[in-house]
C-alpha cells in the first residue's frame, strides 16, 4: 500500500466518429449524398416556404460541410430527422443571413458552427426526438477530429423552441437580427470547447507530501471501449501510466463492494498490469465520492480482479497477483 497525493485538471476528450443507435429506435449518422432527395423533402415538409432550405441548399451543405450534416433514420432507410450546419472562420460572431450560405474550414484557426435546421417529421413530434438528435450532433461536433476547429455552435430558433435548446446545453444570447419569415428569432449559443473535456486526477502514489512519489493519471471513462482514444490520452499525459476506471457492468454481489473495469495505458501501448497506477485508481475513487470507502474489486483484462482496501490510517491495500 502507499500513501498519495491528488492534483484535479482536466483532458481532451478524442473519439471515433459515425453512426450510432439511440432512442426512439432511430439511427443517427452523417447524410449521404443518396439522401439528399429526402432531406430536402423533410425540410420543405417542416417549414414554412420562406424559411426552408431549397434543395440546392441542403446539397451545398451536404457536399462542402459532411461533418455537420447528421439524420435521424428508421428501420426501413426513411428519414426521420435532419440536423444541418455550416462553419465560418475566425472569432465567433453572431449569426446572420450570410452564415446561412456559406461554408469556410480550410487553413488553420477557430470556427464557429452555425446549425441552420433541426427538423423532425409531423408524425414523429412530441417524442424526444428532436433534443435527442441535437444531443448527439453536439457530442459528436466534439468528439469527430474534422470538428476539432470548432469552439462555439449558433443557431436561431423561435421562442417556443427556446427551453427545448436549454435542455440540449444551449444559452441565450437575445433577440437576433435576422429577419426570416414573419416571427422575431433569438440566437443561442453552446461553448463546444467544453464539450471536449473529460475529468481526470493526477494521483503521487507513494507519497507523504507533495511532488514526489510516483504519479499516475486517471480517467473516469472508458469511452465505449476506444483503445485509440484511450492510448491517445495517455500519450497527452505523458505519464507512466494513466488509468481508465468505468463501474463494472455486472455491479457488485455486496454493498460493501464497489466493482470497476480498469485498463492502464503507458505512452506507448496498454499495459497488462501496474501497481502505482492501481493504487492511484483506488483513491481517486474515493476522493471524489465515485465510490464508498471500503472494499474496491478491479476487473482488468490480463491480471484478473484486483482487490483495494482503505485501512483508515492514510494507507490502502492493494490484492495483486
Amino acid at each position: 500500500g502507499g500513501r498519495m497525493m491528488t492534483m484535479l485538471t482536466t483532458a481532451t476528450a478524442m473519439g471515433a466518429t459515425g453512426a450510432r443507435l439511440r432512442p426512439h429506435g432511430l439511427t443517427f449518422r452523417p447524410l449521404e449524398k443518396a439522401d439528399l432527395a429526402q432531406a430536402s423533402a423533410l425540410e420543405a415538409r417542416c417549414f414554412p416556404p420562406d424559411e426552408a432550405a431549397s434543395p440546392e441548399q441542403v446539397a451545398f451543405r451536404q457536399a462542402n460541410a459532411p461533418a455537420y450534416v447528421r439524420g435521424g433514420f428508421a428501420d426501413d432507410g426513411s428519414i426521420v430527422a435532419i440536423i444541418m450546419g455550416t462553419c465560418l472562420k475566425g472569432s465567433p460572431r453572431r449569426l446572420e443571413e450570410a452564415s446561412m450560405k456559406t461554408h469556410e474550414e480550410d487553413g488553420d484557426g477557430p470556427l464557429t458552427l452555425y446549425i441552420h435546421s433541426v427538423a423532425v417529421d409531423e408524425p414523429r413530434r412530441r417524442r424526444g426526438i428532436g433534443a435527442a438528435l441535437v444531443r448527439d450532433y453536439m457530442d459528436e461536433i466534439a468528439r469527430d477530429p474534422r470538428c476539432a476547429r470548432v469552439q462555439e455552435a449558433r443557431l436561431i430558433c423561435k421562442v417556443d423552441k427556446l427551453d427545448l435548446y436549454a435542455c440540449c446545453g444551449f444559452n441565450l444570447v437575445g433577440r437576433s437580427p435576422v429577419v426570416h419569415g414573419v416571427d422575431p428569432w433569438f440566437e443561442m449559443v453552446q461553448q463546444v470547447s467544453a464539450q471536449r473535456q473529460e475529468p481526470f486526477l493526477q494521483v503521487n502514489a507513494f507519497a507523504a507530501e507533495p511532488f514526489c512519489g510516483n504519479p499516475a493519471a486517471i480517467m473516469f471513462t472508458h469511452r465505449g471501449g476506444d483503445a485509440g482514444w484511450m492510448q491517445g490520452v495517455a500519450k497527452e499525459h505523458n505519464l507512466a501510466e494513466t488509468s481508465f476506471l468505468q463501474p463494472h457492468a455486472e455491479g457488485s454481489n455486496s454493498d460493501s463492494i464497489s466493482t470497476w473495469d480498469l485498463r492502464w495505458f503507458s505512452p506507448a501501448c496498454e499495459v497488462g498490469l501496474c501497481g502505482h497506477a492501481t493504487l492511484a485508481a483506488a483513491h481517486a475513487l474515493w476522493e471524489t465520492g465515485r465510490a464508498p470507502r471500503g472494499a474496491l474489486r478491479f476487473h482488468t483484462r490480463e491480471a484478473g480482479v484486483l482487490g483495494a482496501e482503505d485501512t483508515g490510517d492514510g494507507y490502502v491495500r492493494l490484492d495483486l497477483p
